[in-house]
């Protein structure tokens, strides 16, 4: 069988076992404290309310802005925590929630369970005119969805805050994820069925998490913020390289202070989310898929994709703050 042929086959099987994730675990957890150090005080004291009515797992663990800080940064993962963890007190809800845009999934594939849908949009890049649209369940319906919801409970006059947390944890999420490239797009370049946001497109470096396996350019960028940090002569002391060891208060403080690296005020304030995934499209055809596949990304492609996640990770952080304050005004 032609090795396009197998590629293709191989992109519907991953499509159907891997994970969507955008950032890994200490992306997420920067881009929050990077918004969490540009909140104002009311803003901040609104979202440890919300925070304490959420999971028990994910609420402050003690009082103060430290408390509230490091509750927040765990608060932007519990969107993929739950696509393991079947015992949060929002058990409940995922099946429901899933099924919002997503009536009838198909058991076959396992995408279209634990609104696994709601993390990226897939926008068709270097595709014909008969390229496959993205899915009807997406993020720029959920985080559209969050946002609003966010904001209702908090003008309801009597909030219900265990809820409120949950379209919390889902808008801290989301921003980030529609900052990762390949999360706004699937080539049809390299197979006839795309390539599912990268993870269809092998790399020739080994997979740290898969012995004997090539990592593919997906989890390449999952891992942009984290290289990011390590290649920063600035930060590289505050990269540990595992989830939960790195110094993220330092980073935001560094980093925040590049004014090289800074988004604009106008850019900031830029709540436009079909604009922010057609960007992200744009840069994955600019950018990311700068790379040979089959072959290890060369020192200049490393070097730009640390500069760009930086950005994106300041500017994913200035966004998501504005977004709360806004919501909970």
């Amino acid at each position: 069988m032609p090795r396009r042929i197998l590629a293709a086959l191989a992109v519907l099987t991953l499509c159907s076992i891997m994970p969507a994730h955008a950032w890994d675990s200490n992306g997420h957890k920067q881009i929050a404290d990077i918004a969490w150090a540009q909140l104002d005080a009311p803003t901040k004291a609104k979202v440890r309310l919300i925070l304490m009515a959420g999971d028990p797992a994910y609420r402050p663990r003690q009082a103060g802005d430290a408390g509230t800080r490091e509750a927040f940064r765990r608060a932007a993962i519990f969107a993929d925590d739950i696509k393991r963890n079947h015992e949060t007190q929002y058990e409940s809800m995922v099946d429901p929630m899933n099924r919002m845009w997503l009536p009838q999934p198909d058991p076959s594939d396992r995408e279209q369970e634990r609104c696994k849908t709601w993390h990226y949009y897939d926008t068709p890049i270097r595709a014909g005119a008969d390229a496959p649209q993205p899915r009807p369940s997406n993020a720029l319906k959920a985080l559209t969805h969050a946002r609003e919801e966010l904001a209702l409970q908090q003008h309801s006059g009597d909030p219900d805050r265990q809820t409120q947390c949950w379209w919390l944890y889902w808008t801290e999420h989301l921003v980030a994820d529609l900052h990762q490239p390949l999360h706004c797009a699937s080539s049809f370049g390299h197979y006839a069925t795309g390539d599912a946001g990268g993870n269809g497109f092998l790399l020739g470096i080994p997979d740290p998490g898969r012995p004997g396996k090539n990592e593919n350019l997906h989890f390449y960028w999952d891992s942009g913020i984290g290289h990011a940090v390590a290649a920063d002569p600035a930060t590289a002391s505050d990269y540990a390289g595992a989830p939960g060891h790195q110094d993220f208060e330092d980073v935001t403080r560094k980093w925040s202070a590049d004014a090289s690296a800074r988004p604009s005020a106008t850019d900031a304030h830029n709540l436009d989310i079909p604009a922010w995934i057609a960007e992200g499209a744009r840069l994955a055809d600019t950018e990311v898929y700068a790379v040979a596949e089959d072959a290890a990304p060369a020192p200049e492609y490393d070097a730009a994709q640390a500069k760009l996640c930086k950005r994106l990770a300041l500017l994913a952080g200035a966004r998501l703050a504005e977004m709360l304050k806004q919501s909970l005004k």
